[in-house]
């Protein structure tokens, strides 16, 4: 699943979509992908017991004009290492194949 710092990231997206702004959007990926909404998901989508599941996660220290500081520093504050927009906790399931050091979302 993923973190639930995605639950909060749809209004500051309005804010930014009312400002027209260039990273601007309606946060819908956002709100998808939120703990809430991927907890359903994996209600109802379950594992199929005959596939293997593998998985990668990323973490990096974005710079101080880099595009994912402030979403970094959220998800750091909650769950820690992550690449940006995905916590390296939140990235594992099945066979968890490892962290990638200084990986960005982007660089994934």
């Amino acid at each position: 699943t993923v973190n639930s710092t995605g639950d909060n990231l749809p209004s500051w997206l309005s804010l930014l979509d009312s400002l027209k702004l260039p990273n601007g959007g309606d946060g819908m990926a956002f709100e998808a992908l939120g703990s809430k909404s991927m907890e359903s998901f994996n209600d109802e989508c379950p594992d199929d017991p005959d596939v293997r599941y593998f998985s990668w996660g990323a973490s990096f220290e974005p710079g101080y004009l880099d595009t994912f500081r402030w979403s970094h520093s959220v998800i750091y504050a909650a769950e820690g290492p992550n690449d940006g927009l995905v916590s390296v906790k939140s990235a594992q399931h099945g066979e968890y194949q490892g962290t990638l050091e200084g990986v960005s979302h982007t660089d994934l």
